[in-house]
């Protein structure tokens, strides 16, 4: 009975020494073949299939605007008499916009005006009535001297607060005339004009909306908006993709330029989805944030755009699609690939579907799967030679 425990002991211990020698070899195997490996990566991979939620978790509402916008805010208290242009119009620099109305400006000018005509004669007043007792005081006796000094002191300090008084009307009178000679409002930047709140309506902020809006008419930018939670997560010279809200494949690609942490709009409608695509609200402040594209083609001025943080997501998730420098197209006219088929390297025989122009894609409808490996066509690459996943 010893006998055969020490045969079992012994035989486990032979089994354990051939593990590990063969696992030696394994590695040496893979050592001396590592430089000849070729590298493969799975065909899901290459797809980004296995980010295809990365998109909606860095996605924001977008919308495309011009590089320039100038908003027109009302003076305090004035209100608009006329209006020259309407929503639609385009405009060229120096163009009336609106006039003001002027009837309450010119009523105050004439009360100011006569404010002014009081204090004119206040001071002319008290300058006589100081000089008046610079006389009385050169013939009073020795013991009204200080009386008289003290009189003339207090009156000068009066006269002196009404010299201030007559100077700050004035300058009203000077701004209140500017603004009757401006009450018509010219544009500085030739566009088009894009709004007019003539109710005074607020933004879904509840912040008041410019009265004018003119966009400039030329390249365009991308304005999104981020709150204070999520603000961490993009940074200037970001790469981002611009996504269509209609058209999942119509992409563009651009970078943030601007971060505008000067500007936060108070609201509880976070343009921020989460993974699950859904809106992620909550009450905090909101900044925004401004895109420049590398083209602007098919664009619209206006037209509202998902903003994703990053490259491109997959546009393609059903099927099998391949870069097409990936192809290798034989005498016969027929395409194959490198692939990997158990742990080596060798020719596939593949049948092309359509091609996708934008991506430089082609689909693959036999010979390859999601799963299956596949290596760029490099002239390195040897039939049989061992594989390396990359």
């Amino acid at each position: 009975m010893k006998k055969k425990g020490w045969l079992m002991i012994g035989g486990a211990a032979l089994g354990v020494m051939i593990i590990v020698i063969s696992i030696f070899w394994v590695r040496s195997s893979r050592e001396a073949t590592s430089q000849d490996a070729v590298f493969v990566a799975q065909i899901s991979e290459l797809m980004g299939l296995n980010q295809a939620q990365q998109g909606l978790q860095n996605r924001y509402a977008g919308v495309v605007e011009p590089q320039k916008t100038l908003e027109i805010r009302l003076e305090e208290g004035r209100t608009v008499a006329e209006l020259f242009v309407k929503e639609g119009d385009e405009v060229k620099e120096g163009d009336a916009l609106f006039r003001y109305d002027t009837e309450e400006l010119s009523m105050s000018l004439e009360q100011q005006k006569l404010e002014l005509e009081r204090l004119d004669n206040s001071l002319e007043s008290q300058r006589q009535k100081i000089a008046e007792l610079e006389r009385e005081k050169a013939n009073a006796s020795s013991d009204q001297q200080l009386q008289y000094t003290m009189q003339i002191q207090e009156s000068s300090a009066n006269l002196k607060q009404s010299e201030y008084e007559r100077k700050v009307k004035a300058m009203e009178i000077e701004k209140t005339q500017k603004s009757i000679e401006q009450a018509i409002v010219t544009t500085t930047m030739g566009g088009v004009v894009r709004s007019i709140e003539e109710n005074g309506s607020t933004d879904e902020y509840g912040n008041p909306k410019s009265f004018m809006t003119i966009l400039a008419t030329g390249e365009y930018r991308i304005k999104g908006m981020i709150n204070e939670q999520n603000i961490y997560m993009i940074q200037e010279g970001q790469p981002v993709t611009i996504r269509s809200r209609v058209r999942e494949d119509l992409v563009w690609s651009g970078s943030i330029t601007e971060i505008d942490t000067e500007n936060a709009t108070q609201g509880n409608q976070n343009n921020y989805y989460g993974s699950m695509g859904t809106d992620t609200s909550m009450q905090s402040s909101k900044y925004p944030f401004y895109i420049v594209l590398d083209s602007y083609e098919g664009l619209m001025l206006g037209q509202h755009v998902y903003i994703e943080v990053g490259e491109a997501a997959p546009v393609h998730t059903e099927g099998v699609w391949v870069y097409e420098g990936y192809l290798i197209q034989e005498e016969d006219g027929s395409y194959t690939v490198w692939t990997e088929k158990g742990g080596k390297i060798q020719k596939q025989t593949v049948t092309l579907g359509q091609y996708d122009e934008n991506m430089g894609q082609y689909e693959i409808l036999e010979g390859l799967t999601q799963e299956s490996y596949i290596a760029w066509p490099d002239e390195t690459v040897k039939e049989g030679a061992p594989v390396a996943i990359s």
